[in-house]
């Protein structure tokens, strides 16, 4: 009976260490493979944020081309809106013209002529509509009033 004990306690002396490695070895295994997912992330992420920072300029470009796009359409803007006013105002004094040379039929049939065409902003649009029909109102009264 001794002697099985002294085997038992010899195995284990034996045998504890090899399974404390063996346990030891399974943990790093465990470890280097988490460390290795670990890396594989960050490689994406880096690759993820290098692409983002690669298409940063050209969206930043395409901001700013649309910026300069949106003040280009606002000068033509302004500058449709400037020729058309200049046009009618033209054709408001050739009207008070015609009135003051006594050719009421040709000064009436050129006021008919007096309107805004819509330039696409309907802010400008209408306030212009209205300012030259009432011109246009006020010199057709002047024509049969007078």
């Amino acid at each position: 009976m001794k002697m099985i004990l002294w085997y038992l306690v010899l195995s284990l002396f034996l045998f504890l260490p090899q399974s404390v490695a063996e346990e030891k070895e399974v943990e790093e295994d465990a470890l280097n493979r988490q460390m290795e997912q670990m890396q594989t992330l960050i490689e994406r992420q880096s690759k993820v944020l290098e692409s983002m920072s690669n298409s940063l300029p050209s969206v930043t470009d395409s901001i700013m081309e649309m910026g300069e796009k949106l003040q280009m359409m606002k000068e033509e803007e302004h500058a449709l809106v400037k020729e058309q006013v200049s046009e009618l105002e033209g054709k408001v004094e050739r009207v008070l013209r015609l009135i003051e040379e006594e050719k009421n039929l040709e000064a009436k049939i050129k006021a008919m002529g007096i309107r805004w065409t819509a330039v696409g902003s309907k802010d400008i649009d209408d306030a212009q509509t209205s300012h030259f029909d009432e011109v246009r109102m006020a010199i057709l009264s002047a024509i049969d009033g007078g």
